[in-house]
């Protein structure tokens, strides 16, 4: 009973590893979208 438990818990830590994980790549990705995008705008503009 204890093995199940023990289990059960590592697979909770992993999921929410797994979760912040993804949402600091999300947020990475989004950053850099935002970046470039304004960058593209600044020599856009430039020009």
């Amino acid at each position: 009973m204890s093995k199940q438990i023990a289990i059960d818990g590592s697979n909770i830590l992993s999921k929410t590893v797994r979760s912040t994980l993804l949402q600091n790549t999300t947020a990475t990705l989004s950053l850099a979208a935002c970046i470039s995008a304004a960058l593209f705008s600044t020599y856009t503009s430039a020009e």
